[in-house]
């Protein structure tokens, strides 16, 4: 990444404060967000797997998570 212009200076470098895409901790960092907003929800992680997620009033609600993409498995009703 490289600095703006009006930033840039000569053997000096920025330290990232939030994560971005493709950086060591991004995957981590969005695990912990989505997970933070589905047990907010009322979703519990599997504990053998936890990106398996499984609604704990509503039983027949799940949700599988691969990177950034999302499986749903639910009944009709």
């Amino acid at each position: 990444v490289e600095l703006p212009a009006e930033e840039a200076r000569a053997g000096k470098c920025a330290r990232l404060i939030r994560t971005m895409y493709g950086t060591r901790d991004a995957s981590s960092a969005w695990q912990d967000h989505y997970t933070d907003l589905l047990v907010k929800h009322g979703f519990c992680a599997g504990v053998s797997s936890p990106s398996l997620f499984r609604h704990g009033e509503h039983g027949g609600i799940r949700i599988l998570v691969h990177g950034d993409d999302f499986g749903v498995l639910a009944d009709d009703e």
